[in-house]
C-alpha cells in the first residue's frame, strides 16, 4: 500500500510537470509564427492595390489621376490623338557600319536582306489588346492605312540603295520599316470601391507597324551618318 501510494505520487508529479510545461508552451508564440492584426492585413492589401493599379496604369503625377486606393475597375473607352503621322523611320530593322579609313571616296550599295518582325509599342499604360484596338481604330481611318500589332518584313524582292562615302571616315547607316506614330490621351471609364464612376485620361505615345510589308512599300534607308 505504501509503494502504491508512492507510485501514485510520483506519477502525479510527472503529470503536473508535463502539464506545467505544456501550459507554458501553449501560452508562448512559436518563434516563426506571429499573429497579424486586421490593420496589418488592410495595409498589405492597400499596398498591393497601389502597386498593381497605381503604377501599372501610370497614374502617378498625371493630371486627372485617380487617388490611389480608390480604384476598383478601369476599361478603355476611346482614344483622343493629339497627332498621328506616318513615319518612314518608325522601326529600325537593320544597321550597317562602314569604316573607310585609308580608302578613297567611293560608292557602296546597301541591301535589305533580312526577315524581321516589328511589334507595336506604347508608353504610359499597359500594352493590352484594348489599348491597341482603340488606337488602331482611330488613327487607321485618319491616316488611311492598315496597322497591326506585329508585322513581318520579308527579304523577297530585297530593296537596295546607293551611298557615296568619303574616305578616312566611318559611317553608320540604318534601315527602317514604315509605321504610324501617334501621341494623345487614352480615355478610361473607371469605377471606385465606394461606387463612384467617371472618366480619366492617361497620356500615351505609340508606334504601330503596317499590317503588311514589302520592301517596295515598307523600307526606308536612312542617311549615312559620320560616327
Amino acid at each position: 500500500m505504501k509503494q502504491t501510494g508512492l507510485r501514485f505520487l510520483s506519477w502525479l508529479l510527472v503529470v503536473m510537470i508535463l502539464f506545467s510545461g505544456a501550459a507554458i508552451s501553449l501560452a508562448e508564440t512559436p518563434p516563426d509564427v506571429r499573429n497579424i492584426t486586421s490593420e496589418e492585413v488592410q495595409a498589405y492589401a492597400q499596398a498591393y492595390t497601389d502597386a498593381l493599379y497605381g503604377d501599372a496604369y501610370g497614374k502617378s503625377g498625371n493630371e486627372g489621376a485617380l487617388p490611389k486606393g480608390s480604384f476598383h475597375s478601369m476599361a478603355v473607352h476611346h482614344y483622343d490623338p493629339n497627332y498621328s503621322v506616318v513615319k518612314y523611320n518608325a522601326f529600325p530593322i537593320q544597321h550597317f557600319t562602314f569604316d573607310r579609313t585609308g580608302q578613297p571616296t567611293g560608292q557602296v550599295t546597301v541591301t535589305y536582306s533580312n526577315n524581321v518582325t516589328v511589334v507595336w509599342s506604347i508608353s504610359g499604360t499597359a500594352s493590352a489588346d484594348a489599348e491597341f484596338q482603340a488606337i488602331a481604330a482611330k488613327i487607321g481611318g485618319e491616316l488611311g492605312i492598315a496597322v497591326g500589332k506585329s508585322s513581318t518584313i520579308g527579304s523577297n524582292g530585297a530593296a537596295s540603295a546607293n551611298y557615296t562615302l568619303q574616305g578616312d571616315r566611318t559611317y553608320s547607316i540604318t534601315i527602317y520599316a514604315h509605321g504610324a506614330a501617334t501621341s494623345g490621351g487614352m480615355v478610361y471609364y473607371y469605377t471606385t470601391i465606394d461606387g463612384q464612376s467617371g472618366y480619366t485620361t492617361i497620356p500615351v505615345t505609340a508606334s504601330l507597324p503596317l499590317a503588311s510589308y514589302s520592301p517596295a512599300n515598307g523600307i526606308h534607308f536612312g542617311p549615312a551618318v559620320v560616327v
